[in-house]
């Protein structure tokens, strides 16, 4: 559920995953856009409410795969 939208700077959203034993987890992610000075547009993606730093760290590999996705699909766009 997006908590926060403010174009174009911000969003914070809250979600819930179901895990693989059945229990549930909720994330508050915060996400910024920042423009640099060469034309580009930096994002940062912080997400909160990991009960353990160990499960927290499960989670980073997946943001690294969705940015690289994201890059992937803005460089298609502006060819």
């Amino acid at each position: 559920m997006f908590e926060v939208v403010e174009r174009p700077r911000r969003l914070v959203y809250r979600s819930t995953m179901t895990m693989p034993d059945g229990s549930s987890l909720v994330t508050r992610t915060h996400v910024t856009f920042e423009g640099t000075a060469t034309g580009q547009t930096r994002v940062a993606v912080v997400q909160s409410g990991f009960p353990s730093a160990g499960l927290r760290d499960e989670f980073a590999d997946g943001w690294s795969g969705i940015m690289v996705g994201l890059a992937r699909v803005v460089a298609a766009r502006i060819a």
